[in-house]
């Protein structure tokens, strides 16, 4: 095996009118590997003048185009835009962050230079 899928096993007991049963359930997970072979990818996404790139390859962009690198949009979701907690975060994303019609966050970039 290539070492990139990891596997787990689970057993169960189930007692039905005084008989005992033994249930054995394999359970399987894989795992996808990412192009530099980790199991982790960063949730960035880059916008350029001519493509986007995202995971690893957006992370590398952060430092070169902040404003146009989204990132932490975690912290954003589900928040109205008025939320005081989320104020005091927008100051410190590199990205713009205004209010949408609906009183949600709306993130704007440049994509493809429009």
């Amino acid at each position: 095996m290539s070492g990139d899928t990891s596997s787990a096993s689970a057993a169960f007991l189930s007692v039905t009118s005084g008989d005992i049963n033994f249930v054995a359930l394999a359970i399987v997970q894989d795992v996808i590997l990412n192009k530099e072979s980790n199991r982790e990818t960063p949730s960035v996404v880059n916008f350029s003048e001519r493509m986007r790139l995202t995971g690893t390859d957006g992370a590398a962009k952060m430092g070169m185009a902040p404003a146009n690198t989204v990132h932490s949009l975690k912290r954003l979701l589900g928040k109205a835009f008025k939320d005081p907690s989320l104020q005091a975060e927008l100051p410190r994303l590199p990205f713009s962050v205004t209010e949408a019609p609906d009183g949600r966050c709306q993130v704007n970039v440049q994509v493809f230079g429009e």
